[in-house]
């Protein structure tokens, strides 16, 4: 594994610190000239670092993003990098928008259909040469009363899916597949804080100014991994009846319905999904049919990484465990659907 060496990069006063979230972390703007191929000259990066309770969670941040790319689910590029002054271990991360990322990209947008009912907070105004990211948490907000931004307490995907039918009405554009990949992608990773910040609503307007919303890649995939399990504690895995107990407490941060009294299972959000929106089930069976045994070998190059907290190949071994377990189970959600 290759570590970006950021000595030197400019730090990006608009996003240091940054003032979102619960782990430190700070932008940087990357040289003109970059010594690294693999960074884009000029584009921000979001250096973040581990929770102190978990200092190996830089690590679920790389690693979701593998996981990620092998499942077809977009999410933004991650690298290895340590803090110029300390030393101190991260996760470099692609500012998922951005001129230097998007000038070569054309934005085809939708006519703009006036149709009446929820409003999804459609912005004045986009730029043509990049995106305008606007957060969830801003339409849930204006569509939960006394919606509590702090806890998220009412965050559910019923209203996402309001937001999604009404983009399907107004743009033609239905969004409906890249939401169900991302929710089986934090699934299979164990994400537990996909709440209304970790994701949003892109929007870029065309050469004459018409403008149609993606959203934006699942970032923020830390909170995931067995990055809460110390070192001691991974060799409950290697019994599957305490790994399937691991894995049915799992829950995503949203709830179904807003009146629901828990969050959502990890399993079961996929299984209700897939019952009441059929044409979800391809997409979402083919980002299971994701190459296991790829990512295990792809892990394993970064075992054995010179770091101050290094990725131990008895934690690499638990994960692949775990996510090749979460896999066959939600596989088998899927048959278990298609033979209903």
């Amino acid at each position: 594994m290759q570590a970006v060496d950021i000595r030197g990069w400019a730090q990006d006063g608009e996003f240091s610190p940054f003032p979102e979230g619960a782990r430190d972390k700070y932008a940087l703007i990357a040289p003109e000239v970059p010594a690294d191929a693999r960074i884009v000259p000029g584009h921000r990066y979001l250096m973040k670092f581990s929770n102190p309770r978990y200092p190996v969670q830089f690590w679920s941040e790389m690693i979701a993003g593998v996981v990620g790319r092998l499942m077809n689910v977009p999410v933004p590029e991650c690298f290895y990098a340590e803090d110029e002054a300390s030393g101190q271990p991260g996760t470099l991360i692609s500012w998922f928008y951005g001129y230097e990322i998007e000038k070569d990209s054309i934005t085809a947008a939708a006519a703009l259909v006036d149709v009446p009912g929820y409003d999804p907070d459609i912005p004045a105004a986009a730029p043509e040469t990049h995106s305008l990211y606007v957060p969830g948490g801003s339409y849930m907000v204006r569509r939960i009363e006394n919606y509590d931004l702090k806890t998220g307490r009412q965050h559910n995907l019923k209203h996402i899916g309001y937001l999604i039918t009404r983009f399907r009405q107004m743009f033609g554009v239905d969004h409906w597949a890249s939401w169900g990949k991302m929710l089986v992608f934090d699934a299979v990773i164990g994400n537990t804080d996909r709440h209304q910040d970790n994701w949003g609503v892109l929007w870029r307007a065309d050469k004459v100014g018409k403008m149609v919303p993606r959203f934006a890649p699942a970032f923020d995939n830390g909170t995931s991994l067995l990055h809460e399990i110390i070192e001691e504690k991974l060799t409950m895995f290697n019994d599957m009846v305490r790994l399937d107990a691991y894995i049915n407490r799992g829950r995503h941060h949203m709830r179904f319905d807003v009146s629901d009294a828990k969050q959502a299972g990890h399993l079961e959000m996929i299984a209700s999904i897939c019952r009441q929106r059929p044409g979800l089930r391809e997409a979402i069976s083919d980002s299971l049919n994701w190459n296991v045994a790829g990512f295990s070998k792809e892990l394993r190059s970064f075992v054995g990484s010179k770091s101050a907290h290094p990725l131990t190949a008895l934690r690499a071994d638990a994960i692949v465990k775990v996510l090749a377990r979460r896999t066959e189970r939600l596989q088998g959600i899927m048959l278990a659907i298609d033979d209903d």
